[in-house]
């Protein structure tokens, strides 16, 4: 097991989780939000994990019944999915062979282009069975890594709308469901971090008590959320938020868990590392935990999104390695907390 100390300074310094930037504040009519406090984190029961007798590579794949497709771009030199809805509609974002990104919608084996008018860059995040998808952009980066300010959009029949939470200095939608709910994270004006729901225009806070930084990564119809928070050592937990009462989600012998995903069903989808920072997908279902790696011989596998129908999207790992999918599918924030990013975003 990592010590808190060498855990928190690879956390550091090699980004896990937090989404790069979170976005600069635009015009939104909408009030300031209001603030919900749940109750203190407790820690869940540890229940048994299990592999998956898959092996490991930094391309995109989905997983449906155990078999993984691959996810790739022509000719970009990497693709990562987000989200995936239960049309099979996957969203995401490719890096071109000149280094820039771009976002994507990926709909029956064609590659669709997604801009924000006006943007340098463009990632989605998220798509629901509606195809309402919602993501971040940049007006002043092209290149990735991307790095503040990032900007949230919506888009909706084809018309992008922005809606970063009022005040704020950044936001960075995670997740959305059918119900148009869209959540995510943001920064303050004094550079701290919280995680947002979005409901009918109207914007929430969500702070876990008793942490250091939270964010939300995923909600389904039932208005379930899962996130990620940090503890006082820097170390980073997955959780599940259900009617105001928050339980820790913490993958066995893990160093650190981050919850990215949750469906209809209650399945849930993250992250957890291991020995050698070596980062797994970890799928949660019925209390027990089964570990994802794709095939390959690659070091790393990152789950991202699911669907109500168990589909599962991620990144792997390309062999020999330059950057693994740890860098790959968390960026470091200003302070925290560890949100799904890719290290080309």
């Amino acid at each position: 097991m990592t010590s808190p100390a060498s855990t928190r300074a690879r956390h550091r310094g090699t980004a896990a989780l937090a989404a790069a930037a979170l976005l600069t504040s635009l015009a939104v009519a909408a009030a300031a939000p209001a603030a919900v406090r749940p109750t203190a984190c407790t820690p869940a029961a540890t229940p048994p994990i299990q592999g998956s007798g898959l092996g490991d590579t930094a391309e995109g794949f989905l997983l449906d019944k155990g078999r993984f497709t691959r996810i790739a771009r022509p000719g970009a030199t990497e693709t990562v999915p987000f989200g995936v809805n239960d049309r099979r509609q996957v969203v995401g974002g490719y890096a071109r062979a000149d280094g820039t990104g771009q976002g994507f919608k990926l709909d029956r084996g064609r590659f669709v282009k997604i801009d924000f008018p006006g943007a340098m860059a463009t990632l989605p995040t998220a798509i629901n069975d509606g195809g309402r998808i919602v993501g971040a952009y940049s007006t002043t980066m092209a290149k990735p890594p991307l790095r503040p300010p990032f900007r949230a959009f919506r888009l909706v029949d084809g018309r992008y709308s922005k809606i970063d939470v009022p005040g704020s200095v950044s936001t960075l939608p995670l997740g959305q469901n059918d119900r148009g709910q869209v959540v995510g994270l943001f920064d303050d004006a004094d550079n701290r971090r919280h995680g947002f729901l979005l409901d009918k225009g109207r914007y929430t806070t969500i702070d876990i008590p008793g942490v250091v930084a939270s964010g939300v990564s995923g909600i389904n119809d039932r208005g379930q959320l899962v996130g990620v928070y940090l503890d006082g050592n820097g170390s980073p937990h997955g959780y599940l938020l259900d009617r105001g009462v928050c339980t820790s989600i913490e993958v066995p012998g893990a160093s650190g868990t981050q919850t990215n995903a949750i469906n209809d069903r209650g399945q849930i989808v993250g992250i957890w590392e291991g020995p050698g920072a070596k980062v797994h997908g970890f799928l949660l279902e019925n209390g027990r935990f089964t570990t994802i790696d794709a095939p390959g011989a690659a070091p790393s596998t990152a789950t991202t999104g699911i669907n109500d129908r168990g589909q599962i999207v991620g990144v792997r790992d390309v062999a020999p390695a330059t950057a693994s999918v740890r860098d790959r599918a968390m960026l470091p924030a200003q302070n925290g907390p560890y949100v799904r990013m890719t290290s080309n975003w």
